[in-house]
């Protein structure tokens, strides 16, 4: 399968935080998406899931240890394969967190 060239910015509201069942330095976000908007004139693959609950990977060094449910997130983000992964390494500030979220960082949260 051929994956198409796309680059979204995603906006909207930890629902979750968990770590990745396979990739060590990562964690899936459970992100209720409020809005999207293409990056760049590439492609906007996520903006079918405005409204909806979408699972995406982040590296774990971008997340505060306070970000958990109900703090904002703003970043830039690609459909994979894999499913949405935000960018490993954003532009200065292209990847916003904002709210103060839960005491604890991770959630009991399954697929």
């Amino acid at each position: 399968m051929q994956s198409v060239e796309n680059h979204t910015d995603l906006v909207g509201t930890v629902r979750a935080r968990r770590p990745h069942p396979h990739l060590p330095d990562f964690d899936l976000l459970h992100v209720e998406v409020e809005q999207t908007a293409p990056v760049g004139g590439m492609a906007d693959l996520l903006s079918s899931t405005v409204g909806q609950e979408l699972q995406v990977t982040v590296r774990r060094a971008l997340l505060d240890d306070k970000v958990g449910p109900g703090v904002s997130l703003r970043c830039p983000a690609r459909r994979t394969p894999d499913g949405a992964m935000a960018d490993t390494y954003p532009e200065p500030g292209s990847f916003v967190v904002t709210g103060t979220g839960a005491d604890v960082p991770f959630s009991d949260a399954t697929d």
